[in-house]
């Protein structure tokens, strides 16, 4: 028996499911951002870069591109691969930290 590596793409198999796992990860990220550009790359990957490619409007070329550079991701593409998958960002008002005695 061989130990096989844990990869997210055998999970994103139809579009519900890489909408809920970017919703989560959206959730989930610390604020910086990455967990977000990691979930868009993943989500992109398994719905076919050539077909998001062609629904947002980008060459493949360009998108793999921006996708291997996920920490630079501009942020209309972060738009239009959110949309693709059926997500929205939405602003909230953060709640305010309590202050410490």
């Amino acid at each position: 028996m061989t130990d096989k590596e844990f990869n997210i793409q055998d999970y994103l198999n139809t579009p519900t499911d890489r909408r809920l796992f970017l919703i989560e990860c959206v959730k989930q990220d610390t604020g910086d951002g990455s967990l977000i550009a990691a979930a868009l790359k993943d989500v992109v990957e398994a719905a076919g870069i050539a077909e998001v490619a062609e629904k947002i409007g980008m060459t493949e070329k360009n998108l793999a591109k921006a996708l291997a550079n996920s920490a630079s991701l501009p942020f209309v593409t972060t738009l239009k691969v959110m949309q693709v998958a059926g997500v929205r960002l939405k602003a909230k008002k953060l709640k305010k930290a309590k202050k410490k005695k």
